[in-house]
């Protein structure tokens, strides 16, 4: 991964700056008497005032009255300038007034050198664009605090604040740029994520990312971010489990408060006090693509969704906690994927073809099926049925599996928690416990998340139209991965 290496070294000249100058300025009171009285102002205002090196308690600009007539030490100190001191001689029953400006020394200024590796990254300092690219120097700048970010083709942007003092060379400085030629991170720090832990992400018309979030509902379109919670939606709680998004551009969103549906910039909420959902626990939702019934996972079991109607089935396997489910668009199988009962397929609505598959006819012999969660169904561009069987215990342990004719065939294991196809028939795959998963031609390949110092849980997994991989992390944001 290239790095993008910023150096910024700071020259600050060490200069005492005094300036005189009487300036139109009315006294707010008048001498004393026998008393010598000075009214002191600054540029830039808000320094402290001392007399003979003690501190008065007086800022500028602002009037140091009760004196005797005599000869003072006075200082003016300013963060980050160097002290400006001067000898004046104070007399009895006369106000003078002074002015300090400590911007009308060119001394007083300090210059930075900006180098990048490599070169050519544009400076914007103070955000203002300097229309001025790495390496440079800049002359003339204050002492205080300066923002500088740097812009670079195919690179994160830099930023770093710097302190210049008048009096103190500043370190040098180095800022790593992150290349985003392959990895693009998006995190809460770079862009308007509420959070860096993500449930769910789903792809609407090849590059419209919907994500699910402990901290809400967010939609990406490369340019901007909008956000979807409980101040601006329906929405009784922020944290979204799972997202499904149909041809009609219909968004169903699950939540551990309910189901929601958002159309056409429509809201409608479900939940058990307005609806036959057994659970406000909503694990799963799937749209059938030919009749516009709406399969709902609950912690409840299965309940289906049609035209303000609701249906359940009187199978036991349907009241199982109901985790994953997909319809086949052509075929218009039902496949429902439980926790503890393994996968139910649905030829026809009266279940007079239904066939359960459980851990056992999973081909994982000798394994308690109850323990079993089926976290993800999907299917590919031939028409075959892959799912991620997950066996939770001191050694919890995933397995992709297709079916293919009823049969079942164990393709690989490891800790696989969602499944994605790219445009060539491949299959990726998150992971629970690090990175992700690339499985072509029955070999698997792990791919660990660049640029991070630990492993990364992912939760899920979608492929774009441009082929690039997006990944929801759980505690390191969204991830491009634009390889192959």
């Amino acid at each position: 991964m290239k790095q993008l290496i910023i150096v910024i070294i700071f020259f600050i000249p060490l200069v005492i700056n005094s300036c005189e100058q009487p300036v139109s300025v009315s006294p707010p009171i008048t001498a004393p008497g026998n008393k010598a009285t000075i009214f002191i102002d600054s540029k830039p205002n808000g320094a402290k005032i001392y007399f003979d090196d003690e501190f008065t308690g007086h800022l500028t600009p602002d009037t140091v009255k009760w004196y005797d007539e005599n000869v003072y030490k006075i200082t003016l100190k300013l963060p980050y300038y160097k002290d400006s001191s001067l000898y004046m001689f104070l007399q009895e029953n006369k106000i003078l007034i002074k002015f300090v400006d400590f911007t009308a020394n060119p001394t007083m200024y300090g210059s930075i050198r900006c180098a990048t590796i490599p070169s050519g990254a544009a400076i914007i300092l103070d955000d203002s664009l300097t229309n001025q690219n790495t390496p440079h120097t800049f002359y003339g700048i204050l002492p205080g605090i300066h923002k500088l970010k740097f812009k670079l083709n195919g690179f994160w942007d830099g930023e770093t604040i710097a302190a210049v003092y008048s009096n103190i060379l500043a370190n040098a400085l180095t800022v790593s740029l992150v290349d985003t030629s392959v990895w693009v991170y998006y995190t809460t720090q770079r862009v308007p994520l509420t959070s860096d832990f993500i449930n769910d992400i789903e792809i609407e018309d090849g590059s419209i990312k919907w994500i699910a979030t402990t901290d809400g509902l967010i939609r990406f379109d490369d340019n901007s971010w909008l956000l979807f919670d409980s101040t601006n939606s329906p929405l009784l709680t922020n944290f979204i489990t799972s997202i499904h998004i149909n041809k009609k551009g219909e968004k169903w969103i699950t939540t551990n408060s309910g189901l929601y549906l958002y159309f056409n910039d429509q809201w409608t909420a479900f939940n058990k006090g307005n609806s036959p959902l057994p659970s406000d626990m909503i694990y799963t939702v799937h749209t059938n693509e030919i009749n516009d019934e709406v399969w709902i996972g609950t912690a409840g079991g299965l309940i289906i969704y049609k035209n303000g109607g609701w249906k359940k089935f009187s199978h036991p396997f349907f009241n199982y906690p109901i985790s994953a489910i997909f319809i086949d668009p052509i075929k218009n199988e039902k496949w429902v994927g439980s926790v503890g009962a393994g996968i139910a397929k649905i030829n026809y609505d009266n279940l007079r073809d239904l066939k359960i598959f459980t851990s056992y006819g999973l081909q994982i012999a000798g394994t308690d099926h109850t323990n079993a969660n089926i976290e993800d169904i999907k299917i590919d561009r031939r028409g075959k049925i892959w799912a991620i069987v997950r066996f939770w215990g001191i050694a919890s342990v995933s397995w992709l599996v297709q079916f293919d004719n009823d049969r079942s065939a164990v393709k690989g294991k490891g800790d696989y928690s969602r499944l994605a196809f790219d445009p060539g028939g491949n299959i990726w795959l998150s992971s629970f416990s690090d990175g992700f998963y690339k499985y072509e031609q029955g070999a698997f390949k792990h791919y660990k998340i660049i640029g991070t110092s630990s492993k990364v849980a992912s939760f899920s997994i979608a492929v774009d139209d441009q082929n690039n991989k997006w990944i929801a992390s759980y505690g390191a944001g969204l991830i491009k991965y634009k390889g192959n």
